[in-house]
C-alpha cells in the first residue's frame, strides 16, 4: 500500500485492505460471541467500500475533459440518480433491519478511513526515512 496516487490502483488497494481488515475485525467479534456487532462491522465495512467506489464513479465522470462531456454527463446522472439512492436506501435498510448493532455498522463504516489513514502515515514515514538517509 505504499504506492502513491489517487488512481484506481490505490482505491483497489484500500478497498482490499479494508475488506480484509473489516472481515478480520468482524469475525473477531463474532468469535467473541458478539454476533450482531461482528456482522454489523462486516456489513458496515462492505457498505463503506461500495460508497467509496460510487463516489469515485461519480467524480471521474464529473471531472472528465470537455471532449468527453456527453458520455460523462450520462454516467454522472446515472450515478447521482440511481447508484446513490440505492446505496443510501441499502444503508437505511441495514440500520432498520435490527440484525446489526448500529455501533457495529458505524465501526465497519470507518474501517476504510482507518486503512487510508494508516497508509498515509506509512507513506509519510517512508518519505521521512528517505529524507533522513540523504
Amino acid at each position: 500500500m505504499g504506492d502513491k496516487g489517487a488512481g484506481m490502483g490505490y482505491l483497489r488497494k484500500v478497498g482490499l485492505a479494508s475488506a480484509i481488515s473489516g472481515l478480520v475485525l468482524g469475525l473477531g467479534f463474532i468469535a467473541g460471541g458478539l454476533v450482531s456487532w461482528g456482522a454489523g462491522i462486516i456489513a458496515g465495512d462492505l457498505w463503506a467500500i461500495g460508497n467509496l467506489y460510487c463516489v469515485r464513479f461519480v467524480l471521474v465522470r464529473w471531472l472528465r475533459p470537455a471532449g468527453e462531456a456527453a458520455s460523462a454527463s450520462l454516467g454522472l446522472w446515472f450515478g447521482l440518480l440511481v447508484k446513490f439512492p440505492l446505496l443510501y436506501g441499502l444503508g437505511y435498510l441495514l440500520l432498520q433491519s435490527g440484525w446489526f448493532r448500529t455501533e457495529g455498522l458505524m465501526i465497519g463504516f470507518i474501517v476504510p478511513f482507518g486503512v487510508a489513514f494508516a497508509d498515509a502515515l506509512g507513506q509519510f514515514a517512508a518519505e521521512r526515512r528517505q529524507a533522513a538517509l540523504r
